[in-house]
């Protein structure tokens, strides 16, 4: 009986240590998958802001483009 015991005790021990470094490895993968993600977002909405700024620019062109137009 002690040599069954023995040997469950010895695989629940192994199989918790593998689930736990799997674990460990997972969560460090989607950390870094996370931090990705950020530094992504952070020059999406650089390119947004450019984007914005370079429209109302344009905007402003063809309004004073349509008021010289207006004049003549």
């Amino acid at each position: 009986m002690q040599f069954s015991f023995k040997y469950i005790f010895i695989f629940s021990a192994l199989f918790l240590s593998v689930s736990m470094w799997a674990q460990t490895t997972k969560r460090e993968n989607l950390e870094k998958r996370r931090a990705q993600i950020q530094k992504d977002i952070v020059y999406i909405n650089g390119l947004l802001s450019s984007t914005k700024k370079t429209e109302k620019n344009l905007l402003v062109e063809v309004k004073d483009l349509n008021d010289k137009i207006k004049k003549i």
